[in-house]
């Protein structure tokens, strides 16, 4: 089984959709993965925010029960992929964790921008773009 893990700064919105959503589109091709995610400075327990429960349920995907979590050096040795929203947030892992850099990227090509404190639109284009990195590492882990 491979873990993916995926890396926001509070793990509230963009990692906990990428989690739903990966999970959700791996169960549906009946690929052998599964995802987690985590913030580099989550607030502990902390529920995902209104608009990304609200963004992801359209796709079917359910954060009702998500509580935010902190990256640890734990999460980071048991996950065989790392993917987060940012270079910057690679940067930081691959500094704190230097042995395992070579399974840390972000996510795709730009930062996904965050939609803290924006609006259900904002929350869905979010949402749609990582819906299209899901797909793009689910159809990698598939040709693997």
């Amino acid at each position: 089984m491979k873990r993916i893990l995926f890396v926001c700064t509070g793990n509230t919105c963009r990692s906990p959709m990428a989690e739903a959503i990966f999970n959700k589109i791996a169960r549906e091709r009946g690929l052998a993965a599964e995802a987690f995610s985590r913030g580099i400075a989550a607030p502990v327990g902390e529920g995902a925010s209104g608009n990304a429960i609200e963004a992801a349920a359209e796709l079917g995907c359910d954060l009702t029960a998500h509580a935010a979590r902190q990256l640890t050096r734990e999460d980071v040795m048991k996950a065989d992929l790392i993917y987060t929203m940012s270079a910057a947030h690679a940067e930081a892992i691959k500094r704190a964790f230097p042995a395992e850099a070579e399974k840390v990227g972000a996510i795709s090509d730009g930062p996904v921008p965050d939609p803290f404190g924006g609006d259900i639109d904002e929350y869905r284009a979010c949402r749609d773009a990582l819906a299209a990195a899901a797909e793009k590492i689910a159809d990698g882990l598939e040709n693997a």
